[in-house]
């Protein structure tokens, strides 16, 4: 979904507080609004632990080793700049002095990598930085280069059928991934020039032979969507040199093209970040590949327990949604810590640089080439035909529109609500948003909705946003925040963006124990409520005082029965282009 003239990937995520008139005030502990107008909650400690010891049997020595390691943010450019702030301009961006890409997206320890780099500057660096906790600095310096001779390289090659726009450039450097010195994670390149201007590169380095509880998965496929540089992304092309026009987007967008949002990083710094800082300093045996790695090889998922994917992964390919659902038909727990995930259908070709290099999406039945031989493979959102698979039917929820409100408990009984102490119709300040999910009719029908907000969507549209569980007769558990805004919530004080949440942050440690430890929905079976949960204003029930039980350490037996019905709600008719 397009968010530019809204809020704009981790610009949105950096922002929602502003827009939702959030208080700074309540820095590094956010308020919980109670029912009665004024009356504050008792909160739980912001420190809640995030020690190994609060995670039996799920925890990795080495990555608890690793973050003790010494941090840096010397990775940060521009001190507080938000991400995505030079792709924000309706204008578009602004050339920088330096900016570069990598041949491939992820690779494995050993591995040669390709820089290719265009620099405004005689001579420049890059830097290497290991992402991570490490002290709450987000960061690690592990290797820098040598100082570079730097070169402007030529301007964009665009196919003027399909808009597609390519740098091609030479290659400028190259690095060998030593082990001891890059290990399996998410990295960070920074290429600064002599000039002192700067720009970031990200890489994900994979373990092919892991099996680690816990997958990430950072969403690439969704980086390049939104990606403009060059002239074009799916959503826009330039008009007349500056103007932007629906019409003339790219049918097709290249890997081989620096990121023009996010200083070069895409949406990793908003929408990953937050996430990956609080996995590694919990020491959580964590593993991590690319959207486009599961969708070369999906067989890795049923590999581990919890397969998590991030705040916005909209665009999939046919390869990755099949793998998804046979993972989760095995028993594996999936992870949907964002909205507007599995929105698109896109395909993956190869380029003459190299396989999975063009990213095909029309968007439209009628323009794709595939829509008469090959109906399941056309490039259209995944409900609409001819590819009629509601996403709902994954993830438990579906994209419904964009907003901003404050996120509402109306089962605090649920289980990711255990030790928080939330009451019902209790609030988070502006967490829904700026896209957000709910339970629609193609939901499972033992959804279980754990948080249910009132939202005034774009357009004067009146909706809410749903945050969900449900149980797969695998035996797997599925869990949905319902919206953009969670993974910003966890958001530690000193990277970009308003503090965390601690109520979230502890609910989300909730997921990530109980998933972790094997099926969830073995251990704890959705209990449907759709049908008794409803949107604003939502019925005034009494609720006492919530004293749980805690999620169980892996290995026990908390299988229960539920004799519970619900009927799902209406279908969307929200549209997007």
């Amino acid at each position: 979904m397009d968010r530019r003239g809204f809020l704009k990937g981790s610009v949105g995520l950096a922002a929602i507080g502003a827009v939702a008139r959030f208080d700074s005030a309540m820095a590094g502990a956010a308020t919980l609004l109670d029912p009665s107008p004024g009356k504050a909650v008792p909160l739980p400690p912001a420190s809640w632990p995030p020690t190994p010891g609060a995670f039996p049997g799920l925890i990795a020595p080495w990555i608890v080793q690793e973050n003790e390691r010494e941090g840096t943010g010397d990775w940060k450019i521009g001190g507080s700049e938000p991400a995505g702030a030079v792709a924000a301009d309706p204008d578009g961006p602004v050339t920088p002095g330096i900016e570069g890409y990598l041949d491939t997206t992820s690779a494995v320890v050993g591995q040669r990598i390709a820089f290719h780099v265009s620099s405004a500057s005689p001579t420049y660096r890059i830097s290497a930085f290991r992402m991570g906790w490490y002290q709450g600095l987000s960061g690690r310096l592990v290797w820098r280069s040598k100082v570079l001779p730097g070169v402007r390289q030529g301007a964009p090659i665009v196919d003027e059928s399909t808009h597609m726009a390519e740098a091609n450039w030479d290659v400028t450097s190259a690095l060998t991934l030593r082990p001891r010195r890059f290990l399996p994670g998410c990295y960070l390149f920074r290429l600064t020039g002599a000039d002192g201007s700067s720009r970031l590169v990200p890489l994900t380095i994979r373990d092919d032979k892991s099996r680690a509880r816990y997958l990430l998965i950072n969403p690439v496929a969704d980086w390049q969507a939104y990606n403009e540089w060059g002239g074009a992304s799916l959503y826009y092309g330039r008009v007349g040199g500056r103007s932007r026009n629906y019409g003339n987007r790219a049918r097709v967008v290249s890997y081989d093209r620096p990121y023009d949002w996010g200083l070069g990083a895409a949406d990793f710094i908003g929408a990953d970040l937050p996430l990956i800082m609080r996995l590694e300093e919990a020491g959580l045996d964590v593993t991590y590949a690319t959207s486009i790695d599961v969708h070369q090889t999906p067989g890795r998922l049923p590999r581990h327990r919890a397969v998590l994917t991030t705040a916005h992964d909209e665009y999939w390919t046919k390869e990755v949604r099949d793998g998804f659902e046979t993972a989760r038909d095995a028993g594996v727990n999936l992870v949907f810590f964002g909205a507007n995930a599995v929105f698109r259908q896109v395909r993956l070709e190869d380029s003459p640089q190299g396989p999975y290099r063009h990213q095909v999406c029309y968007k439209s039945s009628s323009e794709d080439p595939l829509r008469s031989t090959s109906p399941e493979l056309t490039t259209v959102n995944w409900r609409d035909a001819p590819v009629s698979r509601p996403e709902s039917a994954l993830i438990g929820v579906q994209y419904d529109g964009q907003g901003i409100a404050d996120l509402e408990v109306t089962n605090p009984d649920g289980w990711i609500w255990d030790q928080t102490g939330v009451g019902y119709r209790q609030k988070f300040r502006g967490v829904v948003g700026p896209e957000f999910d709910r339970v629609l009719s193609a939901s499972p029908d033992n959804i279980q909705i754990f948080a249910r907000s009132a939202i005034r969507a774009k357009g004067d549209r009146d909706t809410w946003a749903d945050t969900t569980y449900y149980s797969a007769p695998s035996g797997a558990g599925v869990f949905a925040s319902g919206t953009i805004g969670w993974i910003s919530a966890l958001r530690p004080t000193k990277i970009i963006g308003r503090p965390h949440e601690p109520v979230l942050y502890h609910a989300t440690m909730n997921v990530l124990r109980l998933f972790g430890a094997g099926p969830a929905g073995t251990a704890r079976p959705s209990i449907p409520n759709a049908s008794s949960t409803h949107a604003s204003p939502l019925p005034p029930l009494p609720k006492p005082p919530y004293a749980g039980p805690t999620v169980p350490p892996a290995g026990t037996d908390t299988t229960t029965s539920s004799t519970s019905t619900s009927t799902s709600t209406s279908t969307s008719t929200s549209t997007t282009t």
